[in-house]
């Protein structure tokens, strides 16, 4: 779907004001940086209506700018031309002016200017993929905007954060952006915002599915636009408006309404808006079996968006060609179409490309009779996470096996091989005393046939058995050379065999460094626990590649709280929101390495789904929702495999002052006026050993934080460590408590170094134990 990203320019409606604004100007009675101002704001009435206009006024506040060292009017300058270039699909060079004025405006910490301009870049990230950058953005401008009394700019943000999580997926909290932003729109009737509004609730319901009601929304929409004469939202509207109708199946309608989006997009030149439209118009040909009409649309939209920079639009339609290859039963063409667009995706992390590339490349493989890649191909759209971890166990273990066989098979050959290097030698050692006595032996003879003719019959005896020498050394020499054929021989299948297990060995390790990778994406970005928390640590330290510790977090955003009733209902009242939670989780999963590092993958998804999709956020239910999916993801009651993980979860509430936290076989310490404690968990894991009738209840601590607090989290890992010295004993939980003790009142991240200098003090030679986790925590 076309989304409509929303400037907060186009809350001022000041076209009207051109004629006064140009008449100010030629009163000659304002000074220099009000005339820069006015300029600006000539810029902002013209909202994208002349192009050259635009142009003509940048140009003058620019050099009138920088000639009085005007900063933060040139600041504003820059940003109205990155948005006149964004207008017009011109990506690159809108990029260049949000940079420009945020660069600017951070000279002279012109805060206004430097709201815009880190909304400016999130756009810039949005439409190149990447999200979570886009996401820093927008978080900081609505920061500022906020700390400047400014809500136009913050509902102006709020949309963007919308649309963001619905590309992202998460559809309810992108409902409540949304709805922010409607809200704000409407109270002060501005209608090209509510035009806006309308239409992001309509892609929200079209992503999910809900045809008819993203309809009513887009019709809205395009009604505003209409009454307004916007010719961008009635691109827009048009467009969205033929999408739905195309899932409706009512093609002709499709058809009708994307020819006038297509019509407006090329009136105003906007190459996004044109791309968008070929990719619809091509979507619609494959559903009406005009395979070659589709090809068109789609390469005339691939080649654009790949000018534009669009990434994940570029992978989408190359999923799309791939299609329509297949479908034309032109396979490697198909093949070829879909890895690029599979490859492209994966960087992104666009999951939903990647499974519906991999549909198709099922169904290619198939009709081509490779069904062994038919079937992989499958697996990675369809197979769950327990049965991919179970299939890379058993692939390990086969490994693992296979390599203990040949280890086994290599030291038989290496014995065999020096028992006949011995008699080898053996056999050269005999041959030598053979030839000495044959020569002592014809001296003699010698001397003895010129003086001692008497002792003739001594010398024909020796002539028999020096022949029976020669025959003999005459075998050993052939035995000799089938020796050394077949040591030869042994020793080249030897080299094979080496050659084939270092082969595998690094198929395996490379195997294992690539799940470290994706272990690794799924952990938060440290930066992202910096800017939760300024003043924290985390203190990681796997034993292996791949860990069986792992941290978490997730900031729930408020959410609306609406009158009883199912579903979304515009009827409902809203009676509030509920307040911004900080959940922190530190996790222990059974084992370490790749078994641990699987869990941590299932464990992180099992806290995705409990609290990001149910909303779940009492510590308590999180434990008693995590021990529920864990025993029927792994079919405990059936399996008995008790493989879980002890947990450690704090929910921040700043705006009440509280923290609440709860432990399965987990304690947190706390450090609080200058005391230091430590409060237990339940004993229990997650998981662990329960009748089967018995339902799983933890217990929630809430602490006061309304004065300055410092908190650990931690796994087993560091009190559990062997070493200090010949008679190696364990860390001990009593030793980590007088350390954390001791160093409470220091920054964090000179505690961080205390921990990380004392663990190797301790372990000195010994071998880790275990994987090792500790994250502090300071509240002021």
């Amino acid at each position: 779907m076309f989304l409509v990203i929303l400037n907060s320019t186009l809350f001022a409606q000041n076209t009207k004001k051109l004629d006064s604004l140009k008449q100010a100007i030629e009163t000659k009675q304002l000074t220099n940086e009000q005339k820069v101002d006015t300029y600006n704001e000539i810029i902002n009435a013209y909202d994208g209506a002349d192009s050259a206009k635009v142009t003509y006024y940048s140009n003058l506040a620019i050099a009138l700018a920088k000639k009085i060292n005007y900063t933060s009017g040139l600041s504003n300058t820059y940003y109205n031309l990155a948005w006149e270039a964004l207008t017009i699909g011109n990506y690159s060079s809108s990029e260049g002016f949000f940079n420009k004025a945020y660069q600017t405006a951070k000279q002279v910490n012109y805060e206004p200017g430097l709201g815009k301009a880190y909304k400016g870049l999130g756009i810039m990230q949005q439409i190149k993929g990447n999200y979570p950058q886009a996401l820093s953005f927008y978080q900081k401008a609505v920061s500022i905007e906020e700390k400047l009394g400014n809500e136009e700019g913050v509902a102006s943000n709020y949309n963007n954060m919308g649309l963001l999580y619905q590309r992202m997926g998460d559809y309810p909290k992108a409902t409540a952006y949304m709805l922010k932003f409607l809200k704000n729109v409407e109270k002060r009737n501005y209608k090209r915002g509510m035009a806006r509004g309308y239409n992001n609730l309509g892609l929200i319901n079209f992503y999910q599915k809900n045809y008819h009601k993203a309809l009513e929304y887009y019709q809205k929409s395009l009604a505003i636009d209409i009454e307004l004469s916007r010719k961008g939202g009635l691109a827009t509207s048009y467009y969205n408006i033929g999408s739905a109708y195309r899932m409706l199946g009512d093609h002709q309608q499709a058809l009708t309404n994307l020819q006038k989006g297509q019509g407006v997009a090329q009136e105003t030149g906007d190459k996004g808006s044109l791309a968008f439209g070929y990719q619809i118009l091509g979507e619609l040909a494959i559903d009406q079996q005009k395979y070659v009409q589709a090809q068109e649309s789609l390469l005339k939209s691939n080649q654009l968006y790949q000018n534009l920079g669009e990434k994940p639009n570029v992978a989408n339609n190359e999923m799309t060609l791939g299609k329509v290859a297949y479908l034309q039963k032109k396979y490697p063409e198909a093949l070829q179409y879909l890895k690029s667009s599979s490859d492209t995706a994966r960087v992104l992390q666009r999951a939903d490309i990647v499974r519906d590339a991999a549909e198709l490349q099922a169904k290619v493989y198939d009709a081509l009779g490779n069904f062994k890649k038919a079937y992989q191909s499958y697996q990675v759209f369809k197979t769950l996470a327990d049965s991919l971890f179970n299939k890379e166990n058993t692939r390990k273990t086969a490994n693992l096996e296979a390599q203990y066989v040949f280890n086994k098979k290599e030291d038989s050959l290496r014995v065999a091989q020096a028992q006949e290097r011995q008699l080898f030698k053996a056999d050269q050692e005999r041959r030598k005393a053979n030839q000495r006595s044959t020569y002592i032996g014809l001296g003699l003879l010698a001397v003895l046939f010129l003086g001692l003719l008497y002792f003739f019959w001594n010398k024909q005896k020796n002539n028999q058995r020096l022949n029976a020498a020669n025959e003999q050394l005459e075998l050993s020499n052939q035995e000799i050379t089938a020796n050394n054929e077949e040591i030869l021989s042994i020793n080249n299948s030897l080299q094979d065999a080496l050659t084939l297990v270092e082969k595998q060995r690094d198929e395996m390790v490379s195997s294992i460094h690539y799940a470290q990778r994706i272990q690794q994406a799924t952990l938060p970005n440290p930066d992202f626990i910096r800017e939760a928390f300024p003043e924290s640590f985390t203190f990681y330290k796997p034993r292996d590649i791949v860990s069986g510790d792992f941290y978490w977090y997730k900031k729930v955003e408020p959410s609306p709280i609406y009158s009883k009733g199912d579903g979304f209902n515009v009827g409902r009242i809203l009676e509030g929101f509920n307040n911004e939670k900080q959940v922190l989780v530190v996790a222990d999963c059974t084992g370490h390495g790749v078994p641990g590092g699987f869990l941590t993958m299932l464990a992180t998804q099992a806290l995705i789904n409990v609290v990001a999709t149910k909303g779940i956020t009492a510590p308590d239910e999180i434990l008693q929702a995590l021990d529920t999916l864990f025993k029927n993801l792994l079919k405990t009651n059936t399996t008995k495999v008790r493989d879980g993980m002890d947990v450690t979860i704090v929910v921040i509430d700043k705006e009440t002052q509280k923290m609440q936290f709860a432990g399965a076989k987990n304690s947190i310490v706390l450090a609080q006026g200058g005391e230091v404690k430590k409060i237990r968990g339940d004993i229990r894991s997650i998981n662990g050993h329960a009748r089967r009738d018995q339902v799983r209840e933890f217990t929630t601590h809430e602490i006061d934080i309304s004065q300055p607090t410092t908190f650990y989290l931690f796994s087993d890992g560091y009190i559990d460590q062997f070493g200090g010295g010949e008679n190696a004993k364990r860390f001990s939980t009593r030793r980590f408590m007088q350390l954390l003790q001791e160093n409470a009142a220091k920054p964090m991240s000179e505690q961080n170094q205390v921990l990380e200098t004392t663990l190797e003090d301790w372990q000195g030679n010994e071998e880790q134990t275990d994987d090792i986790l500790v994250m502090g925590v300071k509240l002021s």
